[in-house]
C-alpha cells in the first residue's frame, strides 16, 4: 500500500470474514512519503489460538499471529511484538517509526479463524523517532 495512492483505507486477512485457510503466511507492506507515518487500527481480531488442553495434545503448535517490522529486510523487528488476541470490544492500534511498516499475518497449520479487518492511515509525522507498541482505546 502507497499513500501515493490512498492516505487511509482497510485491509483484511484472506478470505475475511469467512475463516482463513490453514498454513498461510501473508505480508502487508506500506510505504509511505517522507515524515509519514502508518497507523494500524484493527477493528475486528479473531485469530485461532490453541487452548491448554489442545496445546498439550499438539506440542509444538503456535497460535496464529499478526507480527510487525519497521524493517524493509527479512528480519524481526524485536520493539514490535506480536499479536496473537484482542479482547472483545476493544481497538488496538500500532504504528510505524518511519515511512516503512511491514505487517504479517500466519496461521499454523491446524488451527484457524475468521482473521481480521483493520484500517491503516498514513499520518504525519514530526520526523522525530516515536516508539510505541500497543496502546488500548
Amino acid at each position: 500500500f502507497s499513500s501515493l495512492y490512498l492516505k487511509s483505507s482497510t485491509f483484511t486477512s484472506p478470505n475475511y470474514p469467512s475463516p482463513y485457510s490453514n498454513d498461510v503466511t501473508c505480508k502487508y507492506t506500506f510505504v509511505g512519503s517522507v515524515k509519514e507515518r502508518v497507523q494500524i487500527t484493527f477493528n475486528d481480531f479473531h485469530l485461532a489460538h490453541p487452548t491448554l488442553k489442545d496445546d498439550q495434545q499438539s506440542k509444538g503448535t503456535q497460535s496464529d499471529y499478526v507480527e510487525f517490522s519497521n524493517f524493509n529486510v527479512q528480519v524481526a523487528d524485536r520493539k514490535m511484538g506480536r499479536l496473537c488476541d484482542v479482547k472483545d470490544g476493544l481497538s488496538r492500534y500500532v504504528h510505524s517509526d518511519g515511512d516503512f511498516f511491514r505487517v504479517t499475518f500466519k496461521s499454523n497449520y491446524i488451527y484457524d479463524g475468521t482473521g481480521f479487518k483493520a484500517l491503516y492511515q498514513f499520518k504525519k509525522s514530526d520526523g522525530r523517532l516515536h516508539i510505541h507498541v500497543y496502546k488500548m482505546l
